[in-house]
């Protein structure tokens, strides 16, 4: 008798567990999938009291399995909870900021031109046109003097496209290139002046510095007056660039000036004269290559600039022996 009371019959467990399928099935209308896992377990209940109806201890072990170690995942829920639930996570979501979305932007991509120099030995170095201007400018004077003025001798095309790539300063132009040129020829002047019967040294020495501030205001001028003619054409007004054009299409002019040095009067002018189409040639090399003229105005302004540049220096023998008059008065 003690053993029915304390152990309920497999009857009395299957009607328990019948009014609690009931009252879940009545709270679970709202959530039809609560409700569908609420009745399997209430099956597996069941199937498990009848298949253990002739053994009490087993039936007793699987009854007070869920009273002891009650299991969440077959809980019913109550819908009120979970639809307060879901609803505060709705709220939750809402009042969270999102991110917004950059707005797209449209960058300028400037492509970068590659300049190539020779450095020590066979190697060669690439850079970009701002590190091989520092390169070029790193150099010493005098050795970078020298390897411009054999490369524009000898490869003028060569040598502006070195100077599209990695453009000398108009430090770098008058220091040491026009300044080494220019003195060298006013001191071969001033020698061959002294080397003739009856110089005066006085004379000689004035003629010389006449000549050479000469030799730089006609290069300055020059190069005002070609970058004026270049903005006319479109192609922009760039002093700097039309500087360094000048500067070193004279370079062969310049340099046959060492020639002052041998005592024969108007040696000196008649080697400039016949220096003078070379000069023009290193200037029709330019003009495309360096100063970006189209086409169809570069013969005109090549015939233009040399022509100017003809008027210009062939003023300088007519010039010089006033000038010398007028400072010696």
């Amino acid at each position: 008798m003690n053993d029915i009371h304390s152990n309920p019959s497999p009857s009395d467990l299957h009607s328990d567990d019948t009014n609690e399928i009931r009252s879940a099935s009545i709270k679970d209308d709202n959530s039809s999938e609560q409700h569908s896992d609420s009745e399997q377990h209430s099956d597996s209940e069941h199937e498990a009291a009848l298949s253990h109806e002739h053994d009490p201890e087993a039936a007793r072990v699987t009854i007070l399995l869920p009273l002891s170690t009650p299991s969440h995942e077959h809980a019913p829920e109550d819908p009120a909870s979970s639809l307060d639930a879901a609803q505060s996570l709705d709220a939750a979501q809402e009042e969270t900021p999102q991110p917004e979305e950059p707005p797209q932007e449209f960058y300028n991509v400037d492509v970068k031109r590659y300049a190539s120099y020779e450095t020590s030995g066979k190697e060669e170095a690439y850079a970009t046109s701002t590190q091989a201007s520092l390169t070029y400018a790193a150099q010493p004077p005098f050795s970078r003097f020298l390897r411009d003025l054999a490369t524009i001798i000898v490869r003028p095309s060569y040598f502006w496209k070195t100077q599209t790539e990695h453009s000398a300063t108009l430090l770098q132009i008058h220091w040491p290139h026009l300044t080494v040129l220019v003195l060298l020829r006013a001191i071969a002047s001033f020698v061959g002046a002294i080397l003739m019967p009856d110089a005066v040294v006085l004379s000689a020495l004035l003629y010389a510095c006449i000549q050479a501030f000469l030799i730089f205001i006609l290069t300055w001028t020059l190069a005002l007056v070609f970058a004026g003619v270049m903005a006319l054409t479109g192609s922009g007004f760039n002093y700097g660039k039309s500087l360094r054009f000048v500067a070193y299409s004279l370079t062969p002019i310049l340099f046959v000036g060492i020639l002052g040095l041998i005592p024969i009067p108007y040696l000196a002018s008649a080697f400039d004269f016949l220096a003078m189409p070379y000069a023009f040639v290193i200037m029709g090399a330019g003009m495309l290559n360096y100063l970006n003229i189209k086409e169809k105005f570069a013969p005109i302004l090549t015939g233009l600039f040399c022509g100017l540049l003809l008027c210009f220096w062939g003023a300088l023998p007519i010039l010089l022996p006033l000038l010398a008059q007028a400072f010696q008065k």
